[in-house]
């Protein structure tokens, strides 16, 4: 038996939407339109699987120095979510203190010392638009770092933004196992455009949620649905 000695296959975006036209019964399209429409699709899938807690492996870890009186901290503009579970923040004799308490926007709202100084216990996460398609995560430490805590480093967490596809022979930010259910996904959000009887958009539909519950319970740092957005209670 001859075996190839190759463990590199990978799906390129535009082999994954070629995937997905078959699975409709259109076959490889070359219509540049018909394709960056399906690549716009297939963008809009991904952001909406990784906002259900999808992709969890992008998950890293980042820091921040602590600075006398500043209140906030503003993760990488490629985190898409801060993990609340991740705080703490390393002393000078190192040793590392753990935030206890996560505040909701409503209990940060109660607090009425927030310029109180002294070793953070508890902080407050948002995330805050700073344009008309992004945000930052912005950390709100309370007490206030004081002079104490200046120069040291807090620690968290953070869910990375997964790459685009803006071009066809982009690779996935992901495993290659992905790919089955990004292609039925697809196919099933392709389907209405295409005129696809409901028969066999229903067999799709099937198929495109077999293989995101397989894909979302393979996991393994899955904390369920992020919750993106501004908290306004």
């Amino acid at each position: 038996m001859a075996l190839s000695g190759s463990r590199d296959f990978i799906h390129t975006r535009d082999t994954i939407i070629q995937a997905a036209f078959r699975k409709i019964g259109i076959g490889n399209q070359t219509d540049s339109t018909l394709i960056s429409q399906a690549a716009e699709a297939l963008n809009t899938l991904v952001a909406a699987w990784q906002e259900r807690g999808v992709f969890l492996w992008t998950v890293e870890q980042a820091s921040a120095t602590l600075v006398d009186g500043t209140a906030y901290y503003d993760a990488d503009a490629e985190a898409l979510a801060v993990l609340p579970e991740s705080l703490y923040w390393r002393d000078a004799n190192g040793a590392d203190q753990q935030i206890i308490n996560v505040l909701s926007r409503a209990e940060y709202d109660a607090l009425l010392d927030k310029d109180s100084s002294g070793a953070p216990t508890s902080a407050y996460i948002e995330s805050r638009p700073i344009s008309a398609n992004a945000s930052v995560q912005r950390i709100y430490l309370w007490p206030v770092p004081s002079s104490n805590e200046d120069g040291q480093t807090l620690y968290y967490r953070v869910v990375k933004r997964l790459q685009d596809f803006d071009a066809s022979g982009d690779n996935p930010d992901f495993p290659v196992s992905a790919s089955r259910a990004l292609i039925y996904g697809l196919a099933y959000e392709l389907a209405p455009e295409y005129g696809i009887p409901i028969a066999e958009r229903d067999r799709l539909r099937v198929e495109a949620d077999r293989e995101f519950l397989l894909l979302r319970d393979s996991s393994t740092e899955s904390t369920g649905r992020i919750q993106i957005g501004i908290d306004r209670s």
